[in-house]
C-alpha cells in the first residue's frame, strides 16, 4: 500500500482567533489576519484539522468586549474538539509555567501537545519561549503566516 496521507492538526491560540478583530491598518496584523482566515477556511475544507480545547473557551470568557467574545465563540463552535486525558493535559500545563510560560499560554502548549498539533500564535513572547524550550516540548510553535505558506506549498 502507498503512504497514508495524514491531515495536519493545528491548534490556534486565542491571539490567532482574535487577530481578525485587531487594527487592520498595521501590515503585520493584516497579514496574520489573512493567514488565520485562510487556515480556518482550510479547516472547513478538511485540508487541515483545527482543534480546540477548553482552555480556549476559558480564556475567551475573559474577553470584556461582548461582540468579540461572541464572534470568537462562533469560530470555536466550528472547530474539532478531540478527546484527550484532561487531567494530564492540565497537569502538563501547570508544569510548563516553571519554564516561564504564562498560565494560559502553558495550557495552550500542553493541549496542543496532547492533540499532536502544531500550535499557532501571533504572540511573539510565546513563540520565543517555544523556541527557547523546544527540546522539552513535544509541540512546534509557529506564527500562522509562515505556517500557511508551508501548507500551501
Amino acid at each position: 500500500m502507498g503512504v497514508e496521507s495524514r491531515v495536519r492538526r493545528v491548534y490556534l491560540d486565542l491571539s490567532c482567533m482574535k487577530r481578525p478583530f485587531d487594527d487592520q491598518t498595521q501590515g503585520r496584523i493584516r497579514l496574520e489576519t489573512e493567514a488565520v482566515i485562510q487556515l480556518v477556511a482550510l479547516g472547513r475544507a478538511s485540508t487541515i484539522e483545527i482543534v480546540a480545547s477548553p482552555v480556549l473557551l476559558a480564556e475567551n470568557s475573559l474577553n470584556p468586549d461582548p461582540i468579540r467574545l461572541a464572534r470568537v465563540r462562533e469560530i470555536l463552535a466550528n472547530l474539532h474538539w478531540p478527546q484527550v486525558e484532561q487531567v494530564s493535559a492540565f497537569a502538563r500545563g501547570r508544569s510548563l509555567t516553571r519554564l516561564g510560560f504564562a498560565a494560559l499560554d502553558a495550557q495552550h502548549v500542553a493541549w496542543a501537545e496532547a492533540f499532536g498539533a502544531v500550535l499557532l500564535s501571533t504572540d511573539d513572547r510565546l513563540l520565543a519561549l517555544g523556541r527557547r524550550h523546544r527540546r522539552v516540548l513535544s509541540v512546534e510553535l509557529r506564527n500562522p503566516v509562515p505556517y500557511l505558506q508551508e501548507v500551501l506549498s
